[in-house]
């Protein structure tokens, strides 16, 4: 990997983390993951691997969070059912 900069940098390990569905997404794109369909994608195999099936992570989040009108701003709308 190279950096804004310009320096190299080398590594013998990579670590990929963008949750269930991106790393999955990340590395069927680069070549990693069931040959047939990256064959049939057009896509060069790297290495023929199970990726992307059954993924176990949740794809998203449930965020729930409150905070008064004087920490959010005049411009935020206020909710009517609180």
């Amino acid at each position: 990997m190279r950096t804004t900069e310009g320096t190299l940098l080398r590594a013998r390990e990579t670590v990929l983390s963008a949750g269930a569905a991106g790393s999955a997404a990340i590395l069927l794109r680069s070549g990693i993951g069931p040959a047939d369909e990256l064959k049939r994608l057009g896509v060069d195999v790297v290495t023929d691997l199970p990726v992307g099936r059954r993924p176990r992570e949740h794809p998203c989040a449930y965020v729930l969070f409150s905070a008064g009108a004087e920490q959010l701003g005049a411009t935020t709308p206020r909710c009517r059912s609180c």
